[in-house]
């Protein structure tokens, strides 16, 4: 319950300062814009202290995150779950204000989404043991990085038609972001499943749910900040198409950040590794074994050595 009480009220005022910061009357001034951000540290603080050192039985226990790239993957999936959300969000208002695409059309030109992740679903355990793990997070950091590039340097302007700018810059985005989002998730499964007991798995999959949410309010909130910051610098509006740009442009970093996270992980691959239950118990027979033969080697050195006093005595 303490963990309850901490951690949602941290979520949300952070989450709620973040978004609103740039639209108070006075931006980030604005007096409850400041109580709200300060509020939210302060919880978050309690929330890390509560989990770590207070609950007997924490929402989000410490050894989760204990191995190897546990941290690092969870920042990753952090960054991935934003980036999706900001390509879904942007790209629906950029196909609908911008390129002016009919409700119909732009139903259709989100298909591929479908299709890839269909056929991904139908062979990712086909392929999943012939490559890395490390492999298919990069190749998933690379299609959310160039999903939402693809939008960012699409020229508008440049008098294309909208089907000249579909083949050119929307079907290749629309293949990356499937392909970004379900070898994450596939990815994301087969590690948890072998790097974590059966104990904590449940917990795991709890924090990974929310992190699709998380990462998706602040990576929006984010968006929303930088053109609303943007706008003020500049001390004019921006059009729509420059709006979208701003945020396809953060995606952009922050797929690049992901991106560099990944390239530093080893995650091996799914090939029937085994799981840390596993792992545990043929730890625990090896730790009986040599137990067992320290003791067999015990018994039989004081046998010799009764062997030897007989002999001594005689």
């Amino acid at each position: 319950w303490l963990g309850l009480v901490t951690s949602v009220p941290a979520l949300a005022l952070l989450n709620y300062a973040f978004a609103d910061g740039s639209h108070g009357p006075n931006g980030w001034a604005t007096p409850y814009v400041i109580v709200c951000l300060v509020l939210g540290v302060i919880f978050l603080g309690l929330t890390i202290y509560v989990q770590g050192w207070v609950s007997a039985q924490p929402l989000m226990p410490l050894r989760i995150f204990k191995p190897k790239y546990m941290v690092r993957l969870f920042i990753a999936l952090f960054l991935f779950y934003g980036v999706n959300s900001i390509f879904l969000f942007h790209t629906s208002l950029y196909i609908g204000n911008v390129l002016h695409a009919s409700p119909i059309l732009a139903a259709a030109w989100y298909t591929p989404l479908f299709l890839g992740g269909l056929f991904l679903a139908l062979i990712g355990g086909l392929v999943l043991h012939l490559l890395s793990n490390q492999i298919l997070l990069i190749i998933s950091s690379l299609g959310f990085f160039f999903s939402v590039l693809l939008f960012a340097i699409m020229p508008v302007d440049s008098g294309q038609s909208s089907s000249t700018l579909y083949w050119m810059y929307i079907f290749p985005a629309m293949c990356c972001a499937t392909l970004g989002i379900d070898l994450s998730f596939n990815v994301t499964n087969v590690f948890l499943t072998t790097a974590l007991p059966k104990r904590d798995q449940a917990v795991v999959g709890g924090v990974t749910n929310c992190l699709i949410y998380i990462g998706s309010s602040f990576c929006l909130g984010s968006s929303d900040l930088l053109i609303s910051s943007v706008q003020k610098m500049r001390g004019s509006s921006l059009s729509l198409a420059q709006q979208y740009r701003l945020g396809f442009w953060l995606g952009v970093g922050l797929a690049g950040v992901s991106l560099m996270l990944t390239v530093t992980m080893r995650l091996g691959s799914a090939s029937a590794e085994l799981t840390a239950d596993e792992k545990e118990e043929l730890r625990q027979i090896a730790e009986d074994e040599k137990l067992e033969a320290a003791k067999t080697k015990l018994t039989d050195d004081r046998e010799a050595m009764l062997v030897s006093k007989d002999k001594l005595d005689r």
